[in-house]
């Protein structure tokens, strides 16, 4: 569970699928599958990322229409698998015309390596087996600081706004719904957080999560794979979930086992379940 190169290894195999199936490119609908890529800096990571975004087919037409907002950790592996099937959700009615952001890097490599920088909070101790500087505190800065505020002045103010992370990403959504819920702020309507590592930082999260007793008015979708280490992933997972439950009964914390599946079989379902569930909800 904490060795985190298997990651590496799919995002190389991902990257050669979808080099090999370039069919989509020549047909006349892939203009609606198209997005833009822009560098972004951040002056609280001090560094500069690659912001993706995924337009309704219709935004150019209507540009002063609220779409919702979906946030994607992890673009560079997962905003390419996930735009198409934005629009082929969209494209049959099954969600309402949604803006995709990815966060990404520029390039597998680097988010392999950063992505343990900035996705994690606070620095990491020995028993991690990694070493990180714990940048998720400078990343949410970011987010809530830089990006969304571009996006409100380039039109894009729904507040229906969803954050979506797997693994170390989906560490980053809870410790960042855990900032909202403290700072009294609602930046995002919803966090899906998919398969978290719970156990980084001796389980600080859940730690952080128990001495609260106000969550903000914020949804959050936790998942998790049944195939996945019982004592590193599901025991911690469980115990999140009753430390919730006061919360889960005002219908604000929902939670999926996806039975037999593991750690990095989850992002793809989590994320596709949980923006379904709260797109739908008022």
């Amino acid at each position: 569970m904490k060795n985190n190169r298997l990651l590496f290894a799919v995002l190389l195999l991902t990257t050669c699928l979808l080099a090999c199936n370039k069919n989509y490119e020549t047909t006349e609908k892939a203009s609606n599958l198209d997005w833009k890529t822009e560098r972004m800096y951040s002056t609280y990571v001090k560094d500069t990322f690659d912001i993706s975004v995924r337009y309704p087919k219709e935004f150019h037409q209507d540009s002063l229409k609220n779409y919702p907002v979906v946030v994607l950790a992890d673009a560079d592996l997962y905003f390419p698998l996930l735009a198409p099937m934005v629009h082929q959700y969209e494209e049959v009615g099954i969600w309402p015309p949604t803006v995709l952001v990815g966060v990404g890097y520029g390039s597998l490599q680097r988010m392999d390596s950063l992505r343990n920088r900035d996705y994690l909070y606070p620095a990491s101790v020995p028993s991690d087996e990694i070493s990180t500087p714990g940048g998720g505190e400078n990343l949410y800065q970011f987010l809530t600081q830089e990006l969304l505020p571009k996006l409100e002045k380039e039109g894009i103010t729904n507040p229906k706004r969803i954050l979506a992370g797997h693994s170390f990403g989906g560490y980053f959504s809870l410790y960042s719904s855990l900032k909202q819920a403290e700072q009294q702020r609602q930046d995002f309507s919803g966090f899906i957080v998919a398969s978290p590592s719970l156990w980084y930082r001796d389980f600080y999260l859940e730690k952080r999560f128990g001495e609260h007793d106000n969550f903000g008015k914020h949804k959050i979708f936790l998942s998790i794979g049944g195939a996945e280490d019982a004592e590193w992933s599901l025991k911690p997972f469980d115990q999140l979930l009753q430390i919730l439950e006061p919360h889960a009964a005002g219908k604000n914390v929902h939670s999926q086992v996806y039975a037999g599946l593991g750690h990095m079989d989850v992002a793809m379902v989590s994320f596709l379940q949980g923006i379904g569930l709260f797109l739908g909800s008022e």
